[in-house]
């Protein structure tokens, strides 16, 4: 794709290793909430506004799935290896806006905690970034 494009739209790229704020995902203080599924059951993972259902499925797939509110990388650092798990994460949307009712869901922080005793901890990472050099509209076909 990458030879297309410098084709096509002049593209021109480089790598770099530059140091990027992100989060790191570990167990929280009161300890760990998750459930432990059978190692043989089959992996699912449902993401959908404010709620994930995970069934039979690693740290590193779930980690895999969140990006910090802000845009910032999650990188997993719970130590929980190659262990599958089941959840139920339910939460509030931050462009949903607070609601004053009692039971709404916490924010994704609060209940990553709460819900599953999970923390994101902002944290620096060298990390490799692509720069976009130059770029053209592409050449017709």
């Amino acid at each position: 794709m990458h030879s297309v494009l410098a084709d096509r739209c002049q593209l021109k790229t480089h790598e770099e290793t530059k140091e990027l704020p992100i989060y790191e995902m570990v167990v929280a203080k009161g300890g760990l909430k998750l459930k432990e599924a059978a190692p043989d059951e089959p992996s699912t993972t449902r993401v959908s506004r404010g709620r994930m259902t995970v069934h039979a499925t690693k740290i590193n797939v779930i980690v895999g799935q969140f990006l910090g509110t802000d845009g910032r990388m999650v990188i997993n650092k719970t130590g929980l290896g190659d262990t599958k798990y089941d959840f139920d994460l339910t939460w509030t949307l931050e462009d949903q806006g607070a609601t004053a009712a009692d039971d709404a869901p916490p924010s994704l922080y609060t209940a990553l905690e709460g819900q599953l005793g999970l923390k994101l901890v902002p944290a620096k990472s060298q990390m490799k970034v692509v720069i976009v050099e130059h770029i053209e509209n592409p050449t017709p076909n």
